[in-house]
């Protein structure tokens, strides 16, 4: 690239006023690793809010003073058609003397650089390592990309032992309140106050109607989730592993997403949209990566009874679901379960299901001792839903403890915990 085209987007970047948007809950985890010398790789499905988080770090940046020694570029640029990978070297000579130019010292200065969409550039990787490996206590690098590129083998195997990486979704309950303009999220006060808890609810409502991304949050956002969801199958999944069936990989994606909730059989998927079943694994293994949907496995403490058993599919977001999904209701606790696993996998790596008879939504496993969950919207709450969560999975050594997620506060049984779904999600 020509040098004043790298010089225009430095100096408009170091002028530009940051959209800092909704404080996202994994800022605080991010902002605890800015003196490790790790790269730190934020992935996520496209349009999560990846590129705002970055904002709200390089503004925690500017606040402690340091503007100058951060490099903001985001390769999605047109002006950076032309970027290759040799000039990420160029791109630094222009950084620098742009500080020299504007009286900025470099002395022992440490270089915040945040590369945006890093996979519009072919072999970044292995630029990245080499700046790693040779200068990693002068330059922090910052990344992020769509799940499917960031997270593919080539790349993870190259960058092994040098990343901390985040994974992003759409806003959760509690950021879509902030997002809503409550901040004051004190629960007891809530169950307390009728009005209070009546505009949770409501917003809850929205939540699971329209969902968590960003730019569609709180509206009427229909056609620009269902233009995400193109986006994610034919640029994010297409384009990266070359499918030329596009439309069974429409077939796949939504049937999943109309299904979220349910276990999935490669063998019953074949049969239903056609294509062999390899073809629809490694399909649904597309979708995955690219973060359209979460997988949830049967709960054993043996591997291949693990790998025997089907499993659960979730999808990113409600409102994407509900954008995609074939429904001809609300299907208000088929979006409950999903936002409650939702809810559960940010914080839990040992998530599953399990069944033999009796059905247990969620099995949180923590070393040994487990919390069971299940989550019901009816008004009447069925016999087999407490039959469900007083059974002992066979694998659970201790059950630390037993909740029936619902829609409202009521009677329960002994050994059961009751909480509203609104109370859940903020817990």
């Amino acid at each position: 690239m020509e040098r004043h085209a790298l010089q225009t987007v430095i100096r408009e970047w170091q002028h530009r006023k940051l959209e800092t948007g909704v404080r996202r809950s994994m800022l605080g985890s991010v902002l605890n690793h800015l003196d490790d010398r790790e790269i730190v790789i934020i992935s996520g499905v496209r349009r999560c809010g990846k590129t705002t988080l970055l904002f709200q770090v390089i503004e925690h940046l500017r606040q402690e003073g340091d503007r100058g020694n951060v490099l903001y570029v985001n390769l999605e640029d047109e002006r950076l058609l032309d970027f290759q990978v040799e000039d990420f070297e160029r791109l630094l000579e222009v950084f620098h003397e742009e500080r020299v130019r504007v009286g900025d010292s470099e002395d022992n200065h440490r270089l915040f650089l945040f590369l945006d969409e890093v996979q519009e550039v072919a072999h970044w990787e292995k630029w990245v390592r080499r700046v790693y490996d040779q200068f990693g206590e002068q330059i922090k690098i910052f990344i992020t990309g769509s799940s499917s590129f960031i997270l593919s083998s080539e790349f993870a195997s190259l960058l092994s032992g040098r990343n901390l990486t985040y994974s992003l979704r759409p806003f959760s309950f509690e950021e879509f309140l902030r997002f809503k303009g409550i901040e004051d999220l004190d629960i007891d006060q809530i169950s307390a106050d009728t009005r209070r808890r009546s505009q949770i609810q409501a917003h809850l409502t929205d939540y699971l109607s329209g969902g968590g991304f960003p730019a569609a949050a709180g509206k009427d956002s229909l056609e620009l989730l269902q233009q995400y969801y193109r986006d994610i199958l034919f640029r994010d999944v297409a384009t990266r592993y070359g499918i030329r069936d596009v439309r069974l990989l429409e077939r796949v994606g939504h049937y999943l997403l109309t299904n979220a909730g349910n276990l999935v059989s490669y063998n019953k998927l074949a049969q239903i949209l056609g294509g062999s079943k390899d073809t629809i694994k490694d399909y649904v293994g597309h979708l995955l990566t690219a973060n359209l949907i979460s997988e949830l496995p049967y709960f054993s403490y043996s591997l291949a009874e693990v790998n025997r058993r089907n499993r659960k599919v979730y999808s990113v977001d409600c409102g994407l679901r509900n954008a995609v999904a074939f429904r001809f209701s609300p299907d208000t606790g088929r979006l409950a379960e999903n936002a409650a696993f939702l809810h559960l996998a940010d914080q839990n790596p040992n998530l599953f299901y399990w069944t033999d008879g009796n059905e247990i939504d969620f099995v949180v496993d923590h070393h040994g001792e487990v919390d069971l969950i299940n989550v019901c919207m009816t008004d009447n709450i069925p016999p087999r839903e407490w039959q469900g969560l007083l059974a002992q999975p066979k694998p659970a050594r201790v059950i630390r403890g037993r909740m029936l997620v619902s829609r409202d506060e009521g009677p329960t049984q002994t050994g059961v915990e009751r909480c509203p779904l609104w109370r859940f999600l903020l817990g």
